[in-house]
């Protein structure tokens, strides 16, 4: 990209100003007090407003931009890169999913993907019928957060006759890891074989409610931080 001589509304312009994005688009341009200089109104692409002025002469703090074909090749493949890399982790096809043998239904996808995945900082109820594969939601969320580097470790709270099905389908369907912990090994202290990098794993803790004792013991027995408490329970 090269720089042009005018200022027009619309422009994609460069911005080197404190404060301001490197890139932002001309919402308008109004000649300043002095003669020569410009009162600028930019839009980020994040649809925040900023106000630069430019004095007479300066050409270098707001630059127009105009298609010539000779922009750095590295920085437009780095950009590439960054867009399909946010497409992929919105498209359940190209996800960590790809490599196992899962194939979501639309309305897992849609409720993980297209709802819980754009939003992490909020909690989540998965509420639908019997039989609709909650676990199977429940699994590829946490998956995925993983994956993105937004979970690490997490254990999943679950009545006792369903801990052996969570080990089984995550060992089937989503890569395995899953180790199941009952009130024997909480009151205990032992956790079996313990990984010499715990803070990967995800554990099932089987618990006969949602405020049965074991958990909290067997959490300080950890003493390790735990990103994501998810309880499965059929209330």
């Amino acid at each position: 990209m090269q720089s042009q001589g005018t200022f027009e509304r619309g422009q994609r312009v460069r911005v080197q100003a404190a404060g301001v994005p490197e890139f932002a688009t001309l919402r308008f341009a109004l000649p300043g007090d002095q003669p020569g200089s410009w009162d600028l109104i930019l839009v980020d692409d994040e649809d925040r407003r900023h106000e630069v002025n430019l004095a007479a002469g300066d050409t270098e703090t707001v630059r127009p931009l105009v298609s010539d074909g000779k922009a750095d090749s590295a920085r437009v493949l780095a950009a590439m890169w960054t867009q399909w890399m946010n497409a992929a982790a919105t498209n359940a096809e190209s996800s960590a999913m790809a490599a196992t043998p899962l194939k979501p239904y639309a309305h897992q996808t849609t409720a993980v993907y297209g709802a819980m995945l754009p939003q992490p900082l909020l909690r989540f109820l998965l509420a639908d019928e019997p039989g609709t594969g909650k676990t199977i939601m429940a699994g590829l969320y946490l998956r995925e957060m993983q994956r993105l580097g937004l979970i690490k470790r997490a254990i999943i709270v679950c009545p006792a006759n369903l801990a052996t099905k969570w080990v089984d389908d995550f060992q089937r369907l989503l890569g395995g890891g899953l180790r199941q912990h009952g009130g024997h090994s909480a009151a205990s202290g032992d956790d079996g074989d313990r990984d010499p990098a715990p803070e990967s794993h995800t554990e099932a803790l089987a618990a006969r409610g949602a405020a049965d004792s074991p958990l909290v013991p067997l959490m300080r027995h950890h003493a390790l931080p735990t990103d994501l408490v998810t309880k499965a329970t059929p209330e």
